[in-house]
């Protein structure tokens, strides 16, 4: 059941950070989905919520690590501008 769950899993509403825990605690009941770090890489740059995913697509990564320290800055950075966006003329 935790492997349907791995497969199916996607950020929707969860922070980088929140979905990056999720995604490791599940992958461990899926391990020859992502039996090496670049498929790791792959399935979760896959699953971002659309918006990261197009700041990503074009990056390529060594490292999950690095993968999420640059989706944590870029989802700072969309966060920072929507909050901008929001209150201005509203």
């Amino acid at each position: 059941m935790k492997e349907h769950e791995f497969l199916a899993l996607r950020q929707e509403g969860m922070s980088v950070l929140e979905y990056e825990r999720r995604f490791h605690d599940l992958s461990l009941f899926a391990p020859h989905y992502v039996p090496s770090e670049q498929h790791m890489i792959e399935k979760l740059k896959d699953s971002f919520r659309q918006e990261l995913k197009q700041g990503l697509i074009a990056l390529q990564f060594k490292t999950v690590r690095e993968l999420i320290e640059v989706a944590q800055a870029l989802e700072a950075c969309m966060e920072e501008g929507q909050q901008s966006h929001g209150g201005a003329g509203k």
